[in-house]
C-alpha cells in the first residue's frame, strides 16, 4: 500500500521529469520529504531513472541522491499499477 505522496509522485511521472518538477507538483514543501519517497519508489521499481542524451532518454542503472541533477524520472508499469 502506498501513501497520499506516493500516489502523487508517482501520478507526476506518466512522462519523464525532473526532480525539481517532481518536487513542485507534489505540493510537498520539504526536498529531503520528496527525495526520500522518491529513492524508496526507485527501489520498489515502481520509478525508473533516466539521463537525456541527444534528444533521448536512456536508462541508468545508478542515482545522484544528494541533488538528483541530471537525471529525469518515469513511472514504470509496475508503479502504474497504483494509479
Amino acid at each position: 500500500m502506498l501513501d497520499p505522496l506516493e500516489i502523487k509522485i508517482l501520478s507526476t511521472l506518466l512522462f519523464e521529469e525532473t526532480f525539481e518538477h517532481i518536487l513542485e507538483d507534489s505540493g510537498e514543501k520539504n526536498k529531503n520529504i520528496v527525495s526520500d519517497v522518491l529513492r524508496t519508489l526507485i527501489v520498489k521499481d515502481l520509478v525508473r531513472v533516466y539521463e537525456k542524451q541527444q534528444e533521448r532518454y536512456i536508462p541508468v542503472a545508478h542515482i545522484e541522491p544528494d541533488s538528483f541533477k541530471g537525471q529525469y524520472f518515469r513511472i514504470t508499469s509496475k508503479g502504474l499499477k497504483y494509479l
